[in-house]
C-alpha cells in the first residue's frame, strides 16, 4: 500500500486502475505498478522515486528518472545482501 503524493508515478500506482494518477492520495492505495506473484523484502523512497527490492533479488523502479535515479533502466538484478536507499533525486545500492 501507498499513499502521498503521486507526482511522476512515484507511489506505483497503474494508471489503468485509478482514473485520476497524479495529485494526493490520502487514503492507503494498493500498488499496482510492481510485477505480481513477488514478494518485496524492501521499499525505499526518494522525492519523485520509488525502489522495491524483490525476493528475486532484483529493484523494481516507479516514478520519475528525469535526473538519473534508476540508471538506464526500469529493474536490475542485484546479490541477495543488497540493501537501498532512495533520497531526493538519487539512489544508493549497497552490500
Amino acid at each position: 500500500m501507498s499513499w502521498g503524493w503521486n507526482i511522476d508515478g512515484s507511489l506505483g500506482l497503474d494508471v489503468n486502475d485509478i482514473e485520476e494518477i497524479t495529485g494526493v492520495f490520502c487514503e492507503p492505495t494498493l500498488v499496482t505498478k510492481l510485477p505480481i506473484g513477488i514478494d518485496f523484502r524492501e521499499i525505499s523512497a526518494g522525492a519523485r522515486h520509488s525502489a522495491f527490492i524483490g525476493q528475486d533479488n532484483r529493484v523494481y523502479f516507479e516514478g520519475s528518472n528525469k535526473h538519473g535515479q534508476f540508471g538506464e533502466q526500469s529493474s536490475l538484478e542485484i546479490s541477495k545482501e543488497t540493501s537501498i536507499f532512495c533520497l531526493s533525486w538519487f539512489t544508493f545500492l549497497f552490500e
